[in-house]
């Protein structure tokens, strides 16, 4: 007997132990990454794309051209996909600011340009 394309013996034989496969997410992302700032140069937010393959501790901090931290844009356990966090740089100068992220043991990191 077949139902809705799985036959009895099939049906069966799933448990907790042997669950019916699941079938990757095609859109989740396979790499992590932190994308392109949109708009950059930028005044006076902009937009910080990043992926996560699998869930599990953000952090995304600005630097300044000194190295010194000026802002956590995030900083929590977050979900496998893509996400974005917007930067606000209301009352700080114009120049070149660092965006890193880090997680999962990696980090990767990008410039932005805040042009008043």
């Amino acid at each position: 007997k077949n139902v809705t394309g799985f036959s009895e013996w099939a049906l069966s034989t799933v448990s907790p132990a042997n669950p019916l496969p699941v079938a990757a997410d095609p859109a989740a992302p396979t790499a992590f990454a932190l994308l392109s700032a949109a708009p950059n140069p930028f005044n006076p937010t902009t937009a910080i794309g990043y992926q996560l393959p699998a869930m599990g501790a953000v952090r995304l901090d600005v630097y300044d051209g000194l190295g010194r931290r000026i802002r956590t844009l995030v900083d929590e356990t977050q979900s496998a996909g893509s996400h974005t966090a917007t930067f606000d740089a209301a009352g700080l100068p114009s120049g070149v600011y660092l965006v890193r992220l880090t997680a999962a043991g990696q980090s990767r990191t990008t410039r932005v340009l805040l042009a008043k």
